[in-house]
């Protein structure tokens, strides 16, 4: 009988970080609607790809500057919120920990498992995988509605307008 706890044996290969799921729902310049799928309030902390700057005086070393105050959201049960990539990424994954932590925490409380034993796992793939259902609605291609909207605004003043505006007055007398 063989044990997968041994050194060199067989992963499993369906091992992904939450990113990189979520890589496969969407890509990191599009808008995302998320919701907060847990019966807790949802709390997570962003900054803008912009206002970081990174740079590097010398190899191997890092610095790295914010330009603007990280902003941080809170999102009640049910909530729904319309944002970008960057902060989807980080909503999602906060959600799917505080989900992994909330149900051992459940499993302690009901005597299921022992507190010293608890651990979350959330790079389970099969939970991650449930856990972003709860979390993610889907993505909005908000150019291509800018764009169908401003079509359709052409369009309607296309329909309204008239032929070319008559002088008003008299017409003028030829000498």
């Amino acid at each position: 009988m063989q044990s997968d706890d041994y050194y060199g044996a067989p992963t499993n290969t369906n091992v992904k970080p939450i990113r990189e799921r979520l890589r496969e729902l969407y890509e990191p310049e599009d808008f995302v609607t998320v919701i907060n799928g847990d019966v807790k309030p949802l709390k997570y902390q962003y900054a803008s790809p912009a206002d970081i700057e990174t740079y590097s005086d010398y190899p191997g070393h890092k610095n790295t500057i914010q330009k603007r105050v990280p902003q941080v959201v809170i999102l009640q049960p049910g909530d729904t919120k319309l944002c970008p990539a960057y902060e989807a990424d980080l909503m999602i994954e906060v959600g799917v920990k505080q989900l992994a932590m909330s149900r051992v925490q459940s499993k302690i409380d009901s005597g299921e498992i022992d507190v010293r034993v608890g651990v979350a796992d959330w790079t389970d793939p099969y939970f991650q995988v449930e856990a972003i259902k709860q979390f993610f609605v889907g993505k909005k291609d908000i150019l291509n509605a800018y764009n169908n909207e401003a079509k359709a605004a052409d369009m309607a003043t296309k329909d309204l307008e008239l032929d070319a505006p008559k002088p008003v007055g008299r017409p003028r007398k030829e000498i």
